[in-house]
């Protein structure tokens, strides 16, 4: 019984964080559609700039300049 409660804190952790990093996803393409550029959007989701910037590569999207 302890490993299935263990097996679903686990889901649920990992449900959580997946949900954090869908809004960072999206708080970064609002930023985008307002026209900041990677340096903002990496202050506000605590991504490090590459991140932001492979992230919208991922999604054929540039940041603006």
């Amino acid at each position: 019984m302890s490993e299935m409660c263990n097996l679903s804190q686990g889901l649920k952790e990992e449900g959580k964080e997946e949900g954090r990093i869908e809004e960072q996803k999206n708080t970064i393409l609002r930023l985008l559609k307002d026209g900041k550029g990677a340096d903002i959007m990496a202050a506000a989701t605590g991504w490090t700039i590459e991140h932001v910037q492979s992230f919208l590569k991922s999604q054929n999207l540039q940041p603006a300049q």
